[in-house]
């Protein structure tokens, strides 16, 4: 399933943070925004609770991260 992450940050590092989900085998592809969300992450997972494990425990888990809202492709 494809779903996309608007992510906010703390504090102006998106580099850093671009270097991390990109390296995640999940993530397909990564996007700065001008805006209220500072990045946007494409993954694709095998359902919606491995959607959910992921954006818990790999992207929510990195300090630089605030905020997160996860839109489900259809």
């Amino acid at each position: 399933m494809r779903a996309f992450i608007l992510i906010s940050l703390r504090e102006p590092k998106e580099k850093d943070i671009l270097k991390k989900l990109n390296s995640m085998k999940e993530v397909v592809r990564t996007i700065v925004l001008f805006g209220e969300w500072d990045m946007m992450a494409e993954v694709d997972v095998e359902n919606t609770d491995k959607l959910g494990n992921f954006v818990i425990e790999k992207v929510r888990s990195i300090p630089e991260i605030n905020l997160t809202s996860t839109l489900i492709a259809a």
